[in-house]
C-alpha cells in the first residue's frame, strides 16, 4: 500500500488523523518564535539536552504595576513582612531569628485539575522579592519532552528558598510538583515551611465574598480587574491545542493569568501580615468581615486580637439576623479566655436581642451559674424563664447543629435532664423522687 498517497474514507475524515502528517507539522513548528514574538521579556533557554521558554517580569514597588499591567494593588512590599506574622500564617514558629525567610511564591498551570501522575505542570510561575521590585518568573515547556530540562532549572530556584507561599498549594501544587520531580528522577526538597493563603482567606471572607477564589479576592478586596484572562477550567484544553499546533494565540492569556496570580499572592501575603502585626483593620468595616478576622486570630491563638475584632463587629452591626450569631460567639470566646463576666453580658444581651435564639443564651448562662458561680437555683430560674412560651425544639436544633441548621429534631429531654440535675443539686429531688 502506498502510504503517502493513501486517502481516508469519507466516514473517517475528522475522526482519524495520519500520524506522519501530525508529527511532520509538529517538527516544522519546533523552535518557532511565536511565544517569543508575542510575550515581553521572554527567551528560549536551550542546551544539548533540551529547551524551554523563560519569562521574567519585574513589578516596581513605586508604581505597583508592571508595563504589562500586572498589579500588586499597592499591597505587596517586603517591609510589611515580619517573622511573627509569617510564622503565625505558617501555623508554627518556624523562624527563631530576626532574619526574614527567602520566600518563593508558587503557582502552576497544569494539563489537568485533578492532579495525579499523568498531570503535567506545563507553566510554572514563581515570584520573589528582589531589591526594589517583585520579580515573577515563568517556566514554560512548549512540548512534553521539555519537562525534565525545565524542571531542572526550576529546581535551582527552589533550592534557594526557605519558605513556599501558595494558594491551595499544600493540596495541589506542591504534591503535583513533587510527583513530577520523582518521575524525572530529581531530588528536590519541597518539605519547606509552607504558607497556604487559601486557608486564612477562607476564614476571613467565607460568607462575606461570593467565593474565595483568588480572582474574586483581588477584584472585591484589592480592586484589580484583569484585562486579559482565561477561566482555569479551560487552561488544560488550551495547552493541548497549543501542542497540536491549533490556536496558538490562546496560550497568551494563560501567561497573563499565571503572572497576575503570582502578583496577587505577593499582595495578599503583605495584606495578611499587616493585619496580624499592624494592629489595624486594613479597611475592614463590615461586621461579617471583622468576625472572619476574629476567627483567623482564634485559629492563631491570638485571643485578645480576636476579642477586639468581635467587639468592633458588635459595635457596628445593624443586621438583626447576624447580631445573635456575633453575641453567642463573643460569649463563647470570652468563656474560653476565662472572662466570665463579659461572657455573661454577651449571653444576657442575646436573651434580650433574639426571640428565636434565647434558649442558646439561656443554656450558656445556666452553665455559668451552675459550674462557675455555684448557684443551681439561679441556673434553673434562667432556663424556666426562657422555656415558657419558647419553641424549645427549634432553638435547640440551632444550638446543637449550628445557627443555619434546618433539621427539625426533638431535644426537649435535654432540657428536662438539665433541670432535673439542677433540682437534685438544690435538694428538690432525691434518687427516688420528691425530697
Amino acid at each position: 500500500m502506498d502510504i503517502k498517497n493513501f486517502k481516508l474514507p469519507p466516514s473517517l475524515v475528522g475522526k482519524v488523523h495520519r500520524g506522519d502528517l501530525f508529527f511532520e507539522k509538529k517538527n516544522s513548528r519546533a523552535g518557532d518564535d511565536f511565544i517569543l514574538k508575542n510575550l515581553t521579556h521572554a527567551e528560549r533557554i536551550t542546551a544539548e539536552d533540551g529547551a524551554f521558554v523563560l519569562r521574567r517580569i519585574c513589578i516596581s514597588f513605586e508604581t505597583g504595576k508592571s508595563p504589562e499591567g500586572y498589579s500588586l494593588a499597592g499591597c505587596g512590599h517586603p517591609e510589611d513582612l515580619t517573622t511573627d506574622a509569617l510564622s503565625a500564617l505558617a501555623g508554627a514558629a518556624e523562624w527563631q531569628s530576626d532574619n526574614l525567610p527567602r520566600l518563593l511564591f508558587l503557582d502552576l498551570e497544569t494539563t489537568g485539575l485533578a492532579g495525579g501522575t499523568g498531570t503535567f505542570p506545563f507553566l510554572c510561575g514563581i515570584g520573589f522579592f528582589d531589591n526594589n521590585c517583585f520579580v515573577i518568573e515563568q517556566f514554560f515547556m512548549e512540548d512534553y519532552p521539555q519537562e525534565a530540562f525545565m524542571l531542572r532549572h526550576l529546581a535551582e530556584r527552589i533550592k534557594h528558598a526557605d519558605t513556599i507561599v501558595s494558594f491551595n498549594g499544600k493540596t495541589f501544587d506542591v504534591p503535583l510538583l513533587s510527583t513530577r520531580f520523582i518521575n524525572n528522577r530529581m531530588r528536590v526538597n519541597l518539605e519547606l515551611p509552607h504558607i497556604d493563603l487559601l486557608h486564612p482567606s477562607r476564614r476571613l471572607w467565607k460568607g462575606f465574598l461570593p467565593d474565595c477564589r483568588l480572582e474574586t479576592i483581588e477584584q472585591k478586596r484589592f480592586g484589580i480587574r484583569r484585562m486579559r484572562d482565561v477561566e482555569s477550567s479551560l487552561i488544560p484544553m488550551i495547552y493541548f491545542n497549543y501542542v497540536r499546533g491549533h490556536h496558538q494565540e490562546r496560550i497568551l492569556p494563560v501567561f497573563d493569568h499565571n503572572a497576575q496570580d503570582i502578583a496577587t499572592l505577593g499582595a495578599l501575603l503583605s495584606f495578611f501580615c499587616r493585619l496580624i502585626s499592624g494592629g489595624v483593620y486594613e479597611g475592614l468595616n463590615q461586621p461579617l468581615e471583622l468576625w472572619g478576622l476574629g476567627r483567623l486570630f482564634m485559629k492563631m491563638s491570638r485571643m485578645e486580637q480576636a476579642a477586639s475584632c468581635l467587639c468592633r463587629a458588635l459595635d457596628i452591626c445593624d443586621d438583626r439576623a447576624l447580631l445573635p450569631h456575633l453575641l453567642f460567639h463573643a460569649g463563647m470566646l470570652y468563656k474560653k479566655m476565662g472572662r466570665y463576666e463579659q461572657a455573661l453580658q454577651a449571653w444576657e444581651r442575646l436573651l434580650q436581642t433574639s426571640s428565636t435564639q434565647r434558649i442558646i443564651g439561656a443554656i450558656e448562662i445556666a452553665k455559668y451559674y451552675e459550674h462557675q458561680a455555684g448557684n443551681p437555683q439561679r441556673a434553673r430560674e434562667v432556663i424556666l424563664q426562657v422555656v415558657h412560651g419558647t419553641s424549645v425544639s427549634d432553638e435547640l436544633t440551632s444550638y446543637i447543629q449550628g445557627f443555619s441548621s434546618g433539621t427539625q429534631m426533638e431535644f426537649t429531654p435535654e432540657i428536662e435532664k438539665r433541670l432535673r440535675r439542677l433540682e437534685k443539686k438544690m435538694g428538690l429531688f432525691d434518687d427516688g423522687g420528691v425530697a
